[in-house]
């Protein structure tokens, strides 16, 4: 339990730190209060900010010229990044980096996921191009994330092999063996419509790519007081499939208990009506979607702990895992019968 004095230090600790970097951009804070572990809110006579700490892996900025290109393109929704006095977009304090948003609220109102599909869908299509490939460029990728994928499978299959030669299986065990069957379907499933990716794109020699947000989630999105919707956090922005975006939020929205999330599958079909997804783009959607990579690394992480006090914890998110891959199935068996429905009529 903290006490009030504790309290109180802990805010004048958070306001003497973070004053020397607002200083840079001439604002004296009244107020600094702790939101997360990388952000802070900053209140002042100048107005309310929000000041976030990047990663070491993305101090460099690079996400800024992702930013700028976005702005010129037309696209606004999206939070600006002030300068500082001399300029600056970054600000070096303390071995961190920092940059300055204005305050918007989070804020989960009706239609909130109909209009972040509908934005991220005109993020796509504003930056999208084809980029020409050959043949060797296409099959190296798809041989890759194969060879990648079989040698998790032939981990997950011996480690079955083990699990079943003993007499007593630990909880873990037992919950992978009960499992393995559906793993295995599907890897088979993200394998099939790989292939059918890599046929389809071969052919093609060309792929659609264009500026993915990189960490896309509900709580990447922003209102104002009227309402409009920006999307804030570009940090990990680069140039991949449309389908990156769509593959982060689907495992994202679907770590949770046994749900038929419909709401999903009307998101992804929403964006659809903005962005519609080209064959080969679906495949990749189904195939990445559905790959159960998280189960693989839960359990080599509990296969290399030294210990055995993690045994009910890693049972938890073997679990935890199982449910999410069933969500994610369930969505995409939906998008995939509301395509077969659309053909037929």
């Amino acid at each position: 339990m903290t006490t009030k004095n504790e309290g109180h230090d802990k805010t004048a600790t958070v306001l003497n730190y973070h004053s020397p970097i607002l200083a840079k951009y001439g604002i004296i804070p009244d107020q600094v209060e702790q939101i997360g572990k990388k952000l802070v809110k900053v209140h002042s006579k100048s107005g309310t900010f929000a000041l976030k700490r990047l990663d070491g892996k993305y101090q460099d900025g690079s996400f800024i010229k992702t930013m700028q290109s976005l702005f010129e393109r037309g696209f606004t929704n999206i939070i600006p990044i002030y300068r500082t006095n001399n300029g600056n977009f970054l600000v070096h304090f303390d071995n961190n980096c920092f940059y300055l948003m204005p305050w918007f609220q989070h804020e989960n109102r009706q239609g909130f996921f109909q209009q972040m599909m509908r934005e991220l869908a005109r993020l796509h299509y504003m930056t999208s191009k084809d980029i020409v490939y050959t043949n060797n460029q296409i099959a190296k990728s798809y041989n890759d994330i194969k060879a990648s994928w079989r040698t998790q499978r032939v981990f997950l299959e011996r480690y079955m092999e083990v699990c079943e030669s003993k007499w007593y299986m630990s909880p873990f065990e037992l919950q992978f063996v009960t499992y393995f069957h559906e793993i295995m379907q599907a890897i088979h499933f993200a394998e099939r419509n790989l292939d059918q990716w890599f046929e389809m794109t071969e052919q093609k020699k060309h792929s659609r790519v264009s500026i993915v947000h990189g960490n896309v989630s509900p709580e990447h999105v922003v209102s104002n007081d009227k309402g409009k919707g920006y999307f804030i956090n570009f940090e990990r922005s680069s140039i991949a499939s449309p389908v990156y975006d769509l593959v982060t939020l689907i495992h994202r929205t679907l770590k949770t208990y046994p749900v038929n999330n419909h709401e999903c599958v009307e998101w992804i079909q929403h964006y659809q009506q903005f962005n519609s997804l080209k064959e080969e783009e679906r495949f990749l959607l189904y195939s990445y979607g559905s790959y159960p990579e998280q189960l693989y690394n839960i359990v080599r992480k509990h296969l290399a702990s030294s210990t055995n006090n993690n045994e009910l914890q890693s049972t938890e998110q073997l679990l935890r895992a199982y449910w999410q891959m069933k969500n994610i199935e369930f969505v995409i068996m939906q998008l995939i019968d509301g395509e077969k429905m659309t053909s037929n009529e």
